[in-house]
């Protein structure tokens, strides 16, 4: 884990705030390089973000965690110095909304002195729906995309400022409905049992993206006319990250500033009959317009006690490892049902379906301690349960 003697950027409890936001994700307009930012005007009106306090200059910020982006942006609750704008402006997209930036030079603190990095970041002139946000993705990712002149990502910067004696690594445990979330910047969670992370490769470095195959579902399988059946014991193939209309890999990306799941087509729809067909023999009085219901919709979100989400699918993702050894993590239903505030059991179905990237979401992140180690090569992430963290 830790081997630095300086003070390391852990975020804990108090100086971690979540559930406050709108979800940035579902409009999931994340624009290609040289495209035209489309914003659809659709947002889920519900509340899944994660936000750690960092010091640009003197005044505290919020800022969202955010592995799906690369630049350091700020939206609102901060007030400019006019002498520090740099010039120079661009235009960023993310799910939730767009905006223009202009540069600003300050200093930005994580946690003490030492963790302090002179920073280009870029303050919203125009905001359309934007929050604060700390990008920790790959450089590539970083606007303006037209040039040479993006800023290095602010993890990086201080990587890079601290000559190697903070890890180019990050971890987390994002606990959800449970307490108990950490960030911690330089390293492991202390006290993660190495030999209990399953590492997979970093297969692309612009996103997190990692080499997702296929998903299969526990206790299921279909019957000769295609149903979905309880069969106790049976694993059966519910779809593939790859069964796109359109030729060429999809990138299946982790991100923790998506709240939801997004999955190509026919693995999203298949995702819904077995839900569908599950939550209809089990009983459970949740109905079949709840899987894909929008915002704002009477059936949105649900009171869903325990007791009703253990007799939900438990799915599994094959992931390709190292060696191509295949690697499995869960996404049980205590994590796809995403609760909508802290210590509630009102849920909402993560589902979505994608059009350009496969997301996987706080509402696959929740259920596991994850590494994102850029100090090995290649670059890796780490999976490992979360259970000793969040209670």
């Amino acid at each position: 884990g830790i081997t630095t003697t300086k003070c390391i950027p852990i975020f804990t409890g108090d100086s971690i705030t979540k559930f406050t936001t709108i979800d940035p994700s579902d409009a999931l307009t994340m624009p290609e390089r040289g495209e035209a930012i489309a914003i659809d005007p659709l947002n889920d009106l519900q509340y899944g973000e994660y936000f750690i306090t960092l010091k640009v200059g003197q005044q505290n910020v919020n800022f969202v965690i955010d592995t799906g982006s690369s630049n350091l942006i700020i939206a609102n609750g901060f007030i400019a110095d006019q002498n520090k704008f740099t010039g120079g402006g661009y235009s960023v997209g993310y799910g939730s909304g767009y905006g223009v930036a202009k540069n600003y030079t300050d200093t930005v603190n994580f946690t003490c002195d030492e963790m302090k990095v002179d920073f280009i970041l870029g303050i919203l002139t125009q905001n359309h729906n934007l929050p604060n946000i700390v990008g920790l993705a790959y450089q590539k990712l970083a606007q303006p995309k037209d040039s040479e002149t993006a800023e290095v990502p602010l993890f990086q910067k201080l990587v890079n400022q601290n000559n190697n004696d903070l890890k180019n690594m990050f971890s987390m445990a994002l606990c959800g409905h449970k307490t108990g979330d950490i960030v911690v910047f330089g390293g492991s969670v202390p006290g993660v049992n190495t030999q209990d992370i399953d590492y997979v490769p970093v297969i692309q470095k612009e996103w997190y993206v990692i080499d997702a195959n296929a998903m299969y579902v526990v206790d299921w399988v279909q019957d000769s006319n295609k149903n979905w059946v309880f069969k106790k014991g049976n694993t059966t193939l519910v779809g593939n990250f790859q069964d796109w209309q359109k030729s060429g890999n999809i990138p299946t990306i982790v991100d923790s500033g998506s709240t939801m799941n997004y999955f190509p087509p026919k693995l999203y729809a298949e995702t819904l009959n077995l839900l569908r067909a599950a939550s209809s023999q089990e009983q459970t009085g949740i109905p079949a317009a709840f899987w894909d219901a929008a915002p704002g919709t009477n059936n949105y979100s649900m009171l869903i006690p325990p007791s009703t989400i253990s007799k939900l699918p438990t799915f599994k993702l094959n992931i390709t490892g190292f060696k191509n050894q295949p690697v499995t993590v869960d996404l049980s239903p205590d994590t796809y049902l995403k609760a909508l505030t802290a210590n509630s059991n009102y849920r909402t179905s993560s589902f979505r379906q994608s059009n350009k990237l496969n997301i996987l979401g706080q509402a696959f992140m929740e259920g596991y301690y994850i590494e994102f180690d850029m100090e090995s090569t290649p670059n890796r992430i780490g999976f490992a349960p979360n259970n000793n963290i969040c209670k």
